[in-house]
């Protein structure tokens, strides 16, 4: 582990206490590397799935919101996966009624329920009442765990770092930017629920398209020098980011960084 890495674990310990979303969020992070070391590619994705992706992003839309690609995954798996993930959690400390009532649905109603759980956390579909109830944020997370080997790909054909962009919202799954890094002089910022990378000019909001550099307020909290937050004045949007050469080492992990400013953010 890098001595950047536990910088922001030192932060976390710090709230968790009164931010118990972040270790929620340290737990999922565990869990995704777990998964990344023991699921394969392979195991997850059906025989042109590769193909389908491509067709997508050629087209310019998020791999994640084509209902041709998410055809492509092997739902055994995945419902497999997802089953091992809420148990782990529970092991965790993390059960609650509506993980338990996950479980029972994804039991009973297998690949056909796992299917329809990720288009409804994905926000292509509505829940319904038969649903456990979860913040939909939540729901991503648990959602898009499970796939973490598929995503690595994935990523690779989305994630622009190259050059600045005008992006509204991840290129791979659609959500929202919360955190990201500055590195190397440059702004990167991250999705938390995917993973995908891209670079963006400092002045732009990704959430509401703001270009406008005297509505983008950069405030930098005495308590953590090595947090940065960029809020535009315009949509009233936080982006947690962390400057990573004050750190020390590079930093990866979008939800160790969101786990370790949950704190700022609320206030913000």
């Amino acid at each position: 582990m890098s001595a950047a890495h536990e910088v922001l674990l030192r932060r976390v310990e710090k709230i968790k206490d009164s931010q118990p979303l972040s270790r929620f969020l340290i737990v999922i992070s565990q869990l995704r590397r777990d998964i990344a070391g023991s699921v394969s590619f392979d195991d997850l994705a059906l025989g042109d799935f590769r193909d389908k992706v491509r067709a997508a992003v050629f087209r310019g839309q998020r791999p994640l919101l084509d209902k041709d690609v998410l055809q492509k995954i092997n739902y055994s798996t995945f419902t497999n996966v997802f089953l091992d993930t809420l148990q782990l959690l529970r092991e965790a400390g993390m059960g609650n009624g509506s993980l338990t009532k996950l479980t029972e649905n994804l039991e009973e109603g297998g690949e056909e329920y796992s299917a329809s759980f990720l288009q409804k956390a994905l926000g292509l579909i509505d829940f319904t009442s038969d649903d456990p109830v979860f913040d939909r944020e939540v729901a991503r997370l648990l959602a898009l765990t499970p796939l973490t080997p598929l995503l690595g790909w994935v990523n690779g054909l989305t994630s622009r770092t190259d050059t600045a962009l005008l992006v509204r919202g991840c290129l791979t799954c659609g959500s929202l930017h919360k955190v990201g890094l500055y590195q190397g002089g440059f702004r990167i910022l991250f999705c938390i629920f995917c993973s995908n990378r891209v670079r963006t000019d400092f002045f732009y909001c990704t959430v509401c398209g703001n270009t406008d550099p005297n509505t983008m307020n950069f405030l930098k909290p005495s308590e953590a020098p090595y947090v940065q937050l960029d809020r535009c004045e315009r949509c009233g949007s936080v982006f947690g980011m962390v400057v990573e050469d004050m750190l020390g080492g590079a930093i990866s992990d979008p939800l160790l960084i969101y786990a370790s400013i949950l704190d700022l953010l609320s206030i913000h």
